[in-house]
C-alpha cells in the first residue's frame, strides 16, 4: 500500500503561505472551518486538541462513510499492532458519518475512547480535507503536517517503516 500523496517536509513553507493556500494540516484552519457546520466551541476544541498533540503525537485520521466494515477492519489491524502503535506515539482518530472517536490505545475498550461530537468530527474532516468517501485516511506528523494519504485500509506494517524513516522518529529511536 503506497500513499496517494505525501507532504514533502511537513510545513516547510511559512504558515501564512500554507494557510493562504489552504494546505491541510498546516493551521490557518480558522478560515476554512467557518463553513463546517460546527459551533465556535467545537472549532476551538479541535484547535486545542491539535495544539496539545503537536510535537507529542502522530495521528492517523481515518474517515469512513456508511461502511461499518471498513471502520471495524481498520481498528482491528491497528489493535493487532498496538505495541508498535504506542511506541510511535500514534493516536487513531476514527470519523464515521457524523460521529468520531479519539483512540489513544487501540487495544482499549470502546468505553475508553474519547467521543467527538458531530461538529468536532466535521472539523476534523475539513481540517484534513477528508471528503464524504467510503474510506480515506491521512497520516499526520508530530509537526501537524499531513505526511501521506491513503484510500484503503492502512496496515501498520506499511506505515511503521515510513514513520521510522522520519527525522524526528529517528531521533526518538536513538534516545
Amino acid at each position: 500500500m503506497t500513499p496517494v500523496a505525501g507532504w514533502w517536509a511537513g510545513c516547510s513553507m511559512s504558515l501564512a503561505v500554507a494557510a493562504s493556500w489552504g494546505v491541510p494540516g498546516c493551521d490557518g484552519m480558522e478560515t476554512r472551518m467557518s463553513d463546517s457546520g460546527a459551533t465556535e466551541a467545537e472549532i476551538s476544541q479541535v484547535q486545542s486538541m491539535a495544539s496539545d498533540w503537536r510535537w507529542e503525537h502522530r495521528l492517523l485520521v481515518v474517515a469512513v462513510g456508511s461502511n461499518g466494515e471498513a471502520f471495524d477492519r481498520q481498528r482491528a489491524i491497528v489493535t493487532e499492532a498496538s505495541e508498535g502503535w504506542l511506541d510511535r506515539d500514534l493516536l487513531l482518530i476514527m470519523l464515521a458519518d457524523e460521529e468520531g472517536w479519539v483512540i489513544a490505545d487501540p487495544s482499549s475498550a470502546r468505553s475508553n475512547w474519547r467521543a467527538l461530537s458531530a461538529g468536532e468530527a466535521a472539523v476534523f474532516r475539513r481540517r484534513y480535507d477528508l471528503g464524504e468517501v467510503e474510506f480515506e485516511a491521512v497520516l499526520v506528523g508530530k509537526d501537524g503536517g499531513v505526511k501521506a494519504r491513503y484510500r484503503e485500509t492502512v496496515d501498520p506494517s506499511t506505515i511503521f517503516p515510513f514513520i521510522d524513516a522520519m527525522p524526528m522518529r529517528m531521533g526518538e529511536m536513538r534516545e
